[in-house]
């Protein structure tokens, strides 16, 4: 069965199961050392498994724009409707605090919480948000993107431009 670890802050909270037959359920991890729940919909107080609120849970961390969550389904090489599929690639970025990473990846928080990474200025920012509207409106990956900008070039592939 696949799996989706939960970290929230960097630290492990739970994990999201998926059966053969499609159910997800989500299960805290009795040695989280957070009691904060990742969602209100799923309190820690309920029985596991947490079966009818993760679906619409993981659901919801996605775009609900179809071009959107097919430009994710080419990019990492699954269907828009693999909730499980698109996390694996973008759950390391998914909203909030969270992080949904398969069972042998690690977050990318630091141990005190602090997240890492490289400092970015407005412009990056800018240009970075322009090329995922870009993405978003045309409905292909970003790797798609790059190898039609380099054909229209001249590039051939394997070539940099």
């Amino acid at each position: 069965m696949p799996d989706l670890n939960a970290y929230l802050d960097g630290l492990p909270i739970g994990r999201f199961r998926q059966s053969p037959s499609g159910t997800i359920t989500f299960h805290y991890d009795d040695q989280a050392t957070t009691r904060t729940p990742i969602s209100l919909s799923m309190p820690r107080t309920l029985p596991d498994p947490r079966q009818r609120a993760a679906r619409p849970y993981l659901a919801g961390l996605l775009p609900d724009n179809p071009g959107a969550l097919a430009a994710i389904a080419r990019e990492y090489r699954t269907s828009p409707s693999s909730l499980f599929g698109m996390l694996t690639g973008v759950g390391r970025d998914v909203p909030g605090a969270l992080q949904l990473l398969a069972p042998d990846d690690v977050p990318d928080d630091s141990p005190d919480g602090a997240p890492t990474g490289d400092e970015v200025d407005d412009a990056a920012i800018a240009a970075l948000l322009t090329t995922a509207i870009e993405i978003y409106r045309d409905g292909r990956s970003e790797a798609v993107q790059h190898r039609s900008a380099a054909s229209r070039h001249g590039h051939r592939r394997g070539d940099h431009p």
